[in-house]
C-alpha cells in the first residue's frame, strides 16, 4: 500500500500540480508511514514468534499512529482520489482490527507467562 500512495503522490504532483510547500508534507508523511509500517510489521512478528508483552504492545503504539497517517491521506491530503479512499480506508480498517487482534494476544501472552511462572 506504501508504494502505491508514493506511486500516486507523484502521479498527482505531475498531473495535477500542488501549492508550494505541499508536496513536501505529503512526501514525509509517505516516508513517516513507510517507517511505521515497516517497524510495526517487525514488532508484531517479533512479539507473535515469541510470545513477548512488549512488543506487541510496541506494534500496537506503532499502528496507532500508522491508523493517523490513514487518517492523514483520507481527510487532510492536497487531492484525494477514489483509489486512494479504497486504498487507505482498507489499511485503516485492517490496522484497527490488527490493534484489537494485538490487544487479546498481548492479554493472552501475559496470563501464559504468569501462569508458567
Amino acid at each position: 500500500m506504501i508504494a502505491s500512495s508514493a506511486v500516486l503522490l507523484f502521479f498527482k504532483l505531475y498531473n495535477l500540480g500542488y501549492p508550494e510547500g505541499q508536496f513536501v508534507l505529503e512526501a514525509f508523511v509517505v516516508a513517516l508511514y513507510a517507517l511505521l509500517c515497516y517497524g510495526r510489521l517487525q514488532a508484531g512478528k517479533k512479539g507473535n514468534r515469541i510470545e513477548t508483552v512488549g512488543d506487541t504492545l510496541l506494534m500496537i503504539f506503532l499502528s496507532i499512529f500508522s491508523i493517523f497517517c490513514g487518517v492523514f491521506f483520507l481527510q487532510y491530503q492536497t487531492y484525494i482520489l477514489v483509489i486512494e479512499i479504497i486504498l487507505h480506508g482498507t489499511g485503516v480498517i485492517f490496522t484497527g482490527l490488527e490493534v484489537l487482534l494485538g490487544i487479546i494476544s498481548m492479554i493472552i501472552f501475559h496470563s501464559l507467562n504468569k501462569a508458567a511462572a
